[in-house]
């Protein structure tokens, strides 16, 4: 029998054979042996055995089998992360290509393939079987022969062994829990550096069993590699070190220095936007979604009973929905993070959160009117423009103007998400999407709101506050055309189109200078867009000139009032004269003929 010397195959001189019993194969050099069983479906690798592989390097990441493989023939021997039902598979990488495109480094499966004859077969590719593993790599190592046929460049060349920095699971001793997660946990621990022991925090994958965590599970891991590979590169005195990784096997573990800052100096106490449950009272439901409710309610601040809507995180019980549920309530305690900083008369104000045990809780003031887009419909074709004017469009872009100055970006400005009070004030609302900063970049494929979405953030992902003012725009569309769904009957897609070819939507009927403001708020090119202070600056000019034209036009018809009263006037007393003119007449008629009738009388007697 004979053996392959992977320790020769690592330091670049000829292997040698290697042999196989059964199932089980021989991997090593003079001084030692090295095991790995085949199954049917893959490979299940004993530590023992591969892990001592100078080349070996686990579950080493395809991101840092990049970085390794450094010359086209570079190569090393690792395992999958397959399904948790799946065995593992040993994978064969190897550098093709000296470029950094993602093809020029291949990543071939060593497979057990059985025949119709039960003859056993073991390939790389599928056009070569070979009887046994060692003839497989003594074939592709000694003959020099490219292991991907079409890849002239994929020929086994030069080991690469593993670096300092990979540890194994061996020389790692687990101690105190420091902390723990959905996907892994925190460790205080020892690991052996040049022959030495090092205290270090130890962050550990969970392994997981369930296949519908796993892609969370890989993305979880994909981070903590990504963690370890920067830090890598890091050597500072106020930066965190790393020591390396454990990734021979499960659990994944990444080493960093252990920051020892259990010292208790300051206390800090309960904030005062920081309410216990017992003073909250819930009341009437207002609204319900998948991972929680909106509720009226009342709260004790400072003695006295406060009304405010109450928002309710969903008490998730299964294990599938606690990531979703989790990462709302990371999106509620955001937008309560970001209210806090904010009051102004056309912002909706929090009063604080609940957080002391479950269902977590945000407070936030009580608009009793719903939204703009709810009032519009509701009363439509009843509100006058002044009033969508003054208080519509401009409280909303006073209370926009206002979240500008503090730094936010809303990302979601429509008349869904302005709250309209019973006293006729626009409050912005709704800040699950907010972002702090002059930019901010989608990093990961979301839901928007397209038809309320700038160009330059359908093309680029890009968020400014410029974006949000080309939203302003599609809301004072909205206002004007008595809530009408922008582009109506359009597909987002269609919308898209129009709205990158620089088209916009056909401005509904509204005040002198209002349609002005609008084309101004949706230009196409960001630099040329207005501001919200120029926005408001605008409205408020607009506003005081509709104020004058108004007080005009009532003072004129209050003058043709007034004079058409006073001809009504001169017109009573001419009749009067007249009437009484005509009412003497009579009477002195009547007068002449009474003195006749008496003096025929006085005749007819003296007869």
């Amino acid at each position: 029998s004979s053996f392959i010397s992977y320790a020769a195959l690592a330091a670049g001189r000829n292997p040698q054979v290697f042999s196989f019993v059964n199932e089980w194969y021989f991997f090593g050099g003079v001084s030692q042996a090295y095991l790995v069983r085949m199954t049917a479906k893959g490979f299940d690798l004993l530590p023992k055995g591969v892990e001592e592989i100078p080349f070996y390097h686990g579950l080493l990441p395809r991101e840092d089998v990049v970085e390794l493989l450094a010359e086209v023939g570079d190569f090393m021997l690792r395992i999958s992360q397959p399904k948790p039902t799946d065995p593992r598979e040993l994978i064969i990488s190897v550098r093709v290509a000296k470029d950094n495109a993602p093809s020029s480094i291949r990543h071939i499966i060593v497979r057990r393939q059985k025949f119709p004859q039960g003859e056993v077969k073991y390939l790389a590719v599928e056009a070569l079987g070979f009887d046994t593993v060692d003839d497989l790599l003594q074939y592709y190592i000694t003959q020099k022969t490219p292991i991907n046929p079409q890849i002239k460049t994929s020929v086994l060349v030069n080991a690469v062994k593993r670096k300092p920095w990979e540890f194994h699971h061996e020389e790692i001793t687990l101690k105190k829990l420091l902390g723990a997660g959905a996907f892994g946990e925190v460790r205080a621990g020892e690991v052996m550096i040049k022959g030495r022991k090092v205290e270090c925090a130890i962050k550990l994958a969970k392994i997981v069993k369930d296949e519908a965590q796993l892609i969370h599970a890989k993305e979880k891991i994909k981070e903590m590699m990504h963690e370890a590979r920067l830090m890598r590169h890091y050597d500072h005195d106020n930066v965190v070190r790393i020591y390396g990784v454990a990734v021979d096997r499960e659990p994944l573990m990444i080493l960093i220095e252990l920051i020892k800052t259990s010292v208790l100096v300051n206390a800090v106490k309960r904030k005062p936007w920081e309410f216990h449950h017992e003073e909250i009272t819930l009341k009437k439901l207002l609204g319900a979604g998948a991972f929680g409710e909106v509720r009226a309610g009342e709260v004790m601040i400072k003695g006295r009973k406060v009304e405010c809507a109450i928002k309710l995180a969903k008490i998730v019980k299964d294990e599938a929905q606690l990531i979703h549920a989790k990462e709302k309530i990371k999106e509620m305690m955001h937008e309560a993070r970001l209210m806090r900083h904010y009051d102004h008369d056309n912002v909706v104000r929090i009063y604080g959160v609940a957080v002391d045990r479950e269902p977590l809780m945000i407070l936030i003031e009580l608009v009793k009117g719903g939204s703009i887009l709810g009032d519009l419909r509701k009363r439509h074709g009843t509100i006058t423009n002044e009033e969508k004017l003054n208080n519509m469009v401009l409280g909303s872009a006073k209370g926009i103007a206002y979240l500008h100055s503090k730094g936010c970006i809303h990302r979601d400005i429509a008349a869904r998400n302005v709250l309209y009070t019973n006293k006729k004030v626009a409050k912005i609302s709704d800040f699950g999407m907010s972002r702090e900063g002059g930019k901010y970049r989608m990093r990961r494929c979301m839901k928007v709101p397209i038809k309320w979405t700038a160009p330059e953030t359908i093309t680029s992902f890009t968020y400014s506050l410029k974006t949000d003012v080309f939203s302003f725009s599609i809301l004072t569309w909205e206002v004007f055309s008595n809530g009408k769904d922008p582009y109506k009957g359009m597909t987002n897609t269609a919308v898209k189109k129009m709205v990158i070819a620089g088209f916009r939507m056909e401005i509904p009927e509204c005040p002198e200078g209002v349609s002005n403001l609008i084309e101004h708020c949706w230009e196409q090119n960001p630099d040329t867009r207005w501001s919200m202070d120029e926005a408001v600056a605008e409205l408020e000019r607009i506003a005081k000139k509709e104020a004058i034209r108004e007080a005009k036009h009532s003072l004129s018809s209050k003058r043709n009032s007034e004079s058409s009263e006073h001809e009504d006037k001169e017109k009573l007393i001419t009749y009067s004269t007249k009437s009484a003119k005509n009412t003497k007449s009579c009477m002195l008629g009547r007068s002449e003929m009474e003195s006749v009738s008496q003096s025929r009388k006085r005749k007819k007697k003296s007869r």
